[in-house]
């Protein structure tokens, strides 16, 4: 287990991690039936459809429709919730149904004046419930 926490709404999340954690996934806890709510890796080998996950560049996730990014200081505005807030750049690719694809991101490139280059450090698929 990863990590538990209360939610509003009386509900509460529960997250478990395999192979070292390189994969989790989230349930929230609705009066005794739990529904997965997130779906995530940092692990090199798992990727999209088309092919990326961690290690792609920033620009390759950037291109992809729908996609839209807050790096540098723009996230202090837009923090991605996995449950709970957390802050930091990252893109996120909104789907269908009231899913998203969140691609956090770490600085890869110099860092004089603020970051230059960016790559997906993890990955993960949330569910609005």
């Amino acid at each position: 287990m990863n990590k538990r926490a209360q939610l509003p709404g009386n509900r509460g999340y529960i997250e478990y991690g395999w192979n070292f954690s390189t994969i989790w996934i989230g349930f929230i806890n609705t009066k005794g039936i739990l529904h997965a709510v997130l779906v995530g890796t940092d692990a090199v080998a798992q990727k999209t459809q088309s092919g990326i996950g961690v290690g792609t560049r920033i620009a390759r996730v950037m291109a992809l429709p729908r996609t839209r990014c807050y790096v540098g200081t723009e996230w202090l505005n837009h923090p991605y919730f996995d449950p709970e807030q957390r802050l930091g750049s990252h893109c996120v690719l909104v789907g269908a149904g009231g899913r998203s694809t969140v691609f956090v991101l770490k600085c890869v490139g110099p860092r004089d004046y603020g970051c230059r280059g960016y790559t997906v450090d993890m990955v993960f698929i949330r569910a609005s419930f």
